[in-house]
């Protein structure tokens, strides 16, 4: 006997299964639902990406969901013909902090189309600095990857040759963007970063990379910055086969690349430059000061080594230098 509307439980179920099988594939398809470039599409660009609170674990998994809709701000330089590209990544200050925004200029300068990320606007984040929860650095770092891929079907952008640059924060999630296991959680062939620049971000989360070019650039005198954590990080990265360098500026604080002159105390951002610790990603592993710990002892000394209050000021002798180093890297491999 058949129940009232005419299905069996048995079709009921076939039914909500069929349509929880459409529902996941939509949601990974509509990345790029309604994000159709053509030659002249430019300024504020539209995507799906994962939710803020995303954690490595789904990374793994790949049990990632596209629910959260953010942004890119597009830019040309004064070329024609296919270009190369840079996305950009900000800070815990947002989109709007002057850093991020003189590096797209000069990029564009010297030939590359950028592509600003804003991970904020679109979740309702102001600043994070002194609330680092409010978004993960995983998703962080997804952010750029499906930016990237959104970034490749523009027709006037060659796919392969489309770099990263990333500021505290984001110079973190331009690290991680550079494994393996968060590329492959989002992206499905081959395409990938060709050049990682990551300044004064994290060192601490480590995987096996996608092989291309991955330059680090820290201030000395950074309050987030562990100078025998990051070696001890590019070490392990080169031991798995890692192009990389750390570049040190002696004497430079976080933000050696801004315009602001004066010293300036944060006083509420959350600092981990005591803080010597790495995490191997691909083998959910924890370190401190070298030792293999377990995931609740990591807590227990990510918590107990972090501080607040962050120094940020401009080194007009590390900017110029690290300007330098870039358009060196930009030559090598984007304007190849």
């Amino acid at each position: 006997m058949r129940p009232k509307y005419g299905l069996t439980k048995r079709q009921v179920g076939y039914l909500w299964a069929g349509w929880f099988a459409v529902e996941i594939a939509l949601n990974c398809a509509h990345a790029f639902d309604g994000v159709r470039l053509s030659e002249t599409t430019s300024g504020k660009i539209e995507f799906m990406s994962v939710a803020a609170n995303s954690s490595t674990g789904q990374t793994v998994r790949k049990s990632l969901r596209l629910t959260d809709r953010i942004s890119g701000d597009l830019r040309f330089p004064d070329r024609s013909g296919k270009l190369p590209a840079m996305v950009v990544l900000h800070g815990s200050g947002g989109p709007n902090r002057t850093t991020g925004t003189e590096w797209a200029s000069w990029l564009q300068s010297i030939g590359v189309a950028t592509f600003a990320v804003d991970s904020f606007s679109g979740r309702s984040i102001v600043d994070t600095g002194s609330d680092q929860t409010q978004i993960s650095y995983p998703a962080s770092a997804l952010d750029a990857l499906l930016a990237l891929k959104v970034l490749s079907q523009h027709p006037r952008i060659d796919r392969n040759r489309i770099g990263v640059i990333g500021f505290s924060r984001g110079g973190a999630a331009t690290q991680m963007a550079a494994t393996e296991v968060f590329r492959r959680a989002v992206i499905d062939d081959d395409l990938k970063f060709a050049l990682h620049l990551a300044f004064y971000g994290s060192c601490s989360r480590v995987g096996k990379t996608t092989g291309v070019p991955i330059v680090h650039f820290f201030g000395s005198a950074d309050d987030q910055f562990n100078e025998t954590g990051c070696k001890q990080a590019t070490e392990f990265l080169k031991n798995l086969g890692a192009d990389v360098d750390l570049v040190i500026f002696k004497g430079a604080r976080h933000g050696f690349d801004s315009n602001q002159v004066t010293p300036y105390l944060e006083r509420t951002a959350v600092t981990v430059g005591k803080c010597h610790q790495m995490f191997d990603m691909d083998n959910n592993k924890f370190f401190v000061e070298r030792r293999l710990v377990t995931n609740k002892e990591y807590d227990a000394y990510s918590k107990s080594c972090s501080s607040r209050g962050m120094w940020y000021q401009m080194d007009s002798l590390a900017k110029a230098a690290s300007r330098e180093r870039v358009k060196l890297e930009v030559e090598r491999i984007l304007n190849r």
